[in-house]
């Protein structure tokens, strides 16, 4: 099994870098514990809130996948939804529950499970991706994420995302970006 996540703070800068940090520890050390996805993330949750001012949350995608089940066992904490591809059909991954560091002890984080079958893509991505902007200010968008993965959704999964990336730089032609551009693509061989 394997535990994988996508995460964005709120800010920029030293304070969001430490942030994260905390985040990765907390999810390291969880992780080792054999608590269900929810509690790891639940407590998570209340270490980030425990050590951050209130002005500041984490949103993720946390997954745990069982290469002997073929499974993922997901769980979205207010992270722009990854998409699911399945022979052109697109699904959004939203169940979960709050941001990160919001409040203490959040209504219940709820995970679902899902069985990821032969060429099926998780697309994973952070606001960097989607809100990238060409020099006229327009956004690349959802739309063009969902367009190039499907069109790439044969390839491996390190392809998909190079794609992904070259179609965003050709899109944003030299634009500077003011968030940082994240992929996590998760395949089905």
């Amino acid at each position: 099994k394997y535990l994988l996540a996508i995460a964005d703070v709120s800010g920029k800068g030293i304070p969001a870098s430490l942030i994260m940090a905390n985040m990765q520890a907390a999810l390291h050390l969880l992780s080792n514990s054999k608590l269900p996805l929810s509690e790891i993330i639940r407590n998570t949750n209340n270490l980030i809130y425990q050590n951050t001012s209130a002005d500041k949350f984490v949103t993720g995608f946390f997954c745990i996948i069982d290469n002997d089940e073929s499974s993922v066992e997901f769980l979205n904490a207010g992270h722009n939804p990854p998409y699911l591809i399945k022979n052109n059909n697109i699904e959004t991954l939203n169940d979960g529950g709050l941001i990160l560091g919001f409040m203490p002890n959040p209504p219940s984080y709820q995970s679902r499970k899902i069985i990821l079958e032969q060429g099926q893509v998780i697309v994973c991505f952070t606001d960097g991706v989607n809100e990238a902007r060409d020099k006229l200010g327009n956004e690349y968008g959802d739309e063009r994420i969902i367009k190039v993965s499907t069109d790439h959704q044969q390839q491996l999964s390190k392809d998909i995302g190079i794609a992904l990336l070259d179609d965003v730089q050709r899109f944003v032609n030299g634009n500077v970006q003011y968030d940082d551009i994240t992929l996590l693509i998760i395949k089905h061989k």
